[in-house]
């Protein structure tokens, strides 16, 4: 009978250990909460993909304010690029690495110098990422603002663009060494005449203007003067007969060709 009950009491014991790890399994595992430098890696995290392509991208202060101001983009064609804030009173950030940023947005400032701030031109190679920081963000405001950037393909240069004239109506000084020597004065893109600068006179010429060259003909139509100019430096190389000269032009504001007279020497 010991011996029964004995037996009797180890089951009971076995059955309650049993039923009590049952309901310790049935009870729900309490939730690890994520350490706050988890959260702010999280805040961190760049959702928004968008890649500049052909047409003109606008980026909003909406577009970045929960992400501590930052929107990335992936450029997708090697090009100058233009950005034009909407306004002053928000201020833009642009920033061009070669890989995507590993830090994450907020520490951007910090980790790397921007390639740009504020309106201007970036030459960026296709497969660059690109990190444009807004100066408004919700650490900063309470909600964004209609600001905008906008993001183009960057005008040509107007040095890559040949002119059909460079002289019209209006007169020139041509200087040498720092002293004007001659006027060029333009009736219209075809004809004129000089006046020297010590008043000993002038000629009267014709021209052909092709671009950056132009053929004088200076007294007569006999006369071949070749001109080659450069509007990097302002200057215009005559091939006279019996030596080159090169001048220095500069625009003579307001003077009208039909009653100018060469200024007194002082």
């Amino acid at each position: 009978m010991k011996k029964l009950t004995a037996i009797a009491i180890a089951l009971i014991l076995v059955c309650g250990c049993l039923l009590g790890l049952c309901a310790c399994g049935n009870q729900e595992q309490p939730q690890t909460q994520p350490s706050e430098e988890q959260s702010t890696e999280t805040q961190t995290e760049i959702e928004r993909r968008m890649i500049i392509n052909s047409e003109p991208f606008v980026i909003t202060a909406k577009d970045g304010f929960d992400n501590f101001g930052v929107t990335e983009l992936l450029c997708d064609a090697t090009e100058t690029y233009s950005f034009t804030a909407s306004n002053e009173d928000t201020t833009w950030k642009v920033f061009v690495l070669d890989e995507k940023s590993a830090d994450g947005a907020r520490y951007l400032p910090q980790a790397e110098k921007p390639a740009l701030e504020g309106d201007g031109t970036l030459k960026i190679e296709e497969g660059k990422y690109i990190y444009i920081l807004c100066s408004e963000s919700a650490f900063t405001a309470d909600t964004a603002s209609g600001a905008t950037l906008s993001i183009d393909y960057a005008p040509a240069d107007d040095e890559d663009v040949t002119p059909d004239y460079l002289f019209t109506k209006g007169v020139w000084s041509a200087s040498i060494d720092g002293e004007i020597d001659t006027y060029f004065i333009f009736d219209d893109e075809s004809n004129g005449h000089t006046a020297r600068a010590d008043g000993t006179g002038g000629v009267p010429f014709t021209c052909e203007q092709s671009g950056y060259n132009a053929i004088f003909h200076f007294g007569s139509p006999d006369d071949v003067t070749e001109a080659t100019f450069s509007t990097g430096d302002n200057t215009g190389t005559f091939k006279y007969d019996d030596k080159e000269v090169t001048y220095f032009f500069e625009a003579v504001n307001g003077a009208d060709p039909a009653t100018f007279e060469v200024p007194a020497a002082e």
